[in-house]
């Protein structure tokens, strides 16, 4: 049977082997670009000027 360390390095080889391989993806399909746009279209809706704490959460739990 494979450690949990043995087993969490292959995946750490594997994942540096298919980035070095595949790159980044492109940007319309990318989730941190995703996030962004999301966040940017979202942000107007959740900030006004009272419970900007208790919308900023909300925000993030949105996403």
């Amino acid at each position: 049977m494979i450690s949990l360390l043995a087993l969490a390095i292959i995946i750490l080889l594997l994942a540096i082997v298919f980035d070095v391989l595949m790159g980044e993806p492109p940007d319309i399909i990318h989730p941190v670009v995703f996030m962004g746009i999301t966040i940017s279209k979202l942000k107007p809706r959740f900030m006004g000027k009272e419970n900007k704490i208790a919308r900023g959460c909300l925000l993030l739990i949105s996403i």
